[in-house]
Order: structure tokens, then sequence, then C-alpha cells
């Protein structure tokens, strides 16, 4: 089986029930995910990982990431990181919000943003959901 690596950065539990949905929708199409909140630094690194990246991020507040995904954002802020930390690195990110919102998928499109800046290079193109959307993510899957 062919493995990836898939975060979630979670408020109420959305983005960790669509990330456990494409845990199963991959296997069914052969592939292995290593799946973890995006909070759970310790069992991951993004410094070393060579399997694809998939990201699926909620937003919260007015725009703002989850807060199981704080550490992570304030971490991949820091302006001393080289412009290539994360050029190994192919991902998809999903960002999801309400569209009834201004800052609709916010979340998700700052980290897709700041992980563009540091060199990381999509395999697919992000994707902005309301909340109950999952039928795009199997597209995400079968392009890894």
């Amino acid at each position: 089986m062919r493995r990836f690596l898939l975060l979630y950065a979670t408020q109420k539990g959305q983005a960790k029930a669509i990330a456990e949905e494409i845990c199963e929708k991959a296997f069914a199409h052969g592939f292995s995910a290593d799946l973890h909140c995006i909070s759970e630094s310790d069992k991951y690194d993004l410094k070393t990982e060579t399997a694809p990246l998939v990201v699926v991020v909620s937003t919260t507040g007015t725009g703002d990431p989850p807060d199981t995904a704080r550490k992570f954002v304030k971490e991949i802020q820091d302006k001393a990181l080289p412009i290539d930390f994360f050029a190994h690195l192919r991902y998809g990110l999903l960002g999801l919000g309400d569209s009834e919102y201004t800052y609709f998928c916010n979340g998700g499109k700052i980290i897709d943003k700041r992980l563009q800046e540091l060199g990381a290079q999509h395999f697919y193109d992000t994707g902005h959901a309301d909340d109950c959307i999952v039928s795009h993510l199997c597209l995400i899957v079968v392009q890894i």
C-alpha cells in the first residue's frame, strides 16, 4: 500500500470526521494513511516527511485556524525559517468553513499560504468547502 500523512485541525470535530472519511476511502483505493491531529507534533515530522501530505483544516472565530492548529501555525510562521524549508513536501489541503461568513475557509488559507511560502508544492489544488462537503475528497486520494 502507498502511504500518505493525513493531518486534521478541528474545532468541533468536523475536520476530524472528514479526515477519517478520507482514510476509509483511501484504504478502499489501496492507500494507507497515517492520521493525526495537527497538534500531535510528536507523532509526525514534516521536516523529514517523504510521503504526500493531506491536510484538512477548519475555520473558527473570525477566520482563524482552530485551537488545535495554533502551535503548528505559530511554528510555521517563524520568519527565521528558510524559503525552502518544506521544498520536499507535496501536499493537498482542504479548508473548511461556512460560506455565509466573510473569512470563509481562512483557517486553511493561512496554512496553505505559509506552506507554499516555505517551498511546499501542491499535488492537488487546494479545496475550500462548507463543513458538510466530503465528495470532492475522493479526488484528492486518487491524485496522491
